[in-house]
């Protein structure tokens, strides 16, 4: 991932910590924040559709600001909370967008597509049995290490709790996020196997893990 060396290379300001739900206003903030952490997906707007793909489906939408500007977000699913078709139709009308070049100039963009769904389907067979899952941790380059995402992850946890959940599961890649982070906040490794959609858009095989937390 990319460093910045502080928080006014992209105009968030100095002052106090928050945390409230995400807004529709909060989407650039958090496209920029998304193209800052991996940017191989700033190019034919997939930081865009990496939103929308975790954001559609979710029931817990978290940011971490300061003056009221993301510096992280946590999106996460409980299952229970749910409607049957939701992950399905939010991913169909992702493809459908990056099929229609409605992103823009998708780079490999059927290659792109074949791999996202062969990942789909590998997503599911190595995906643990569990109440809800996070789907998506990011947090600004500036403000890595400062227990933002600890806090975003306690927040969701007694969220999870208080809808009766037991367990949850996290996916990420090796390289391309923080997943050593989950280990030290007590999640236990899974399953692992290769992230069709990722490797597409980086060329190289890029491993994919469920870790699962017992909360």
């Amino acid at each position: 991932m990319r460093s910045i060396d502080s928080a006014a290379t992209h105009g968030v300001p100095s002052g106090a910590l928050s945390f409230r739900a995400y807004r529709p206003d909060d989407l650039q903030r958090c496209v920029e924040i998304t193209a800052q952490a991996w940017p191989e997906l700033k190019e034919g707007g997939l930081d865009i559709a990496t939103m929308e793909w975790y954001g559609r489906p979710a029931t817990w939408r978290d940011v971490a600001c300061v003056s009221d500007v993301p510096v992280g977000m946590l999106f996460a699913k409980i299952f229970s909370d749910q409607k049957r078709l939701r992950t399905p139709f939010a991913h169909f009308t992702v493809y459908m967008k990056m099929l229609l070049g409605l992103y823009g100039k998708t780079p490999h963009r059927l290659a792109s597509l074949r791999g996202g769904m062969a990942g789909d389907r590998d997503t599911a067979k190595n995906a643990p049995d569990v109440d809800g899952e996070i789907t998506y941790l990011v947090i600004d380059a500036a403000h890595r290490g400062k227990g933002i995402g600890k806090e975003l992850l306690k927040r969701f946890t007694e969220h999870a709790k208080e809808r009766g959940a037991c367990r949850i599961s996290v996916y990420t890649t090796n390289p391309g996020s923080d997943w050593r982070f989950y280990g030290t906040q007590g999640f236990k490794l899974y399953s692992e196997f290769r992230d069709g959609f990722m490797s597409v858009i980086r060329n190289e095989d890029i491993k994919a893990m469920f870790y699962v937390l017992e909360i």
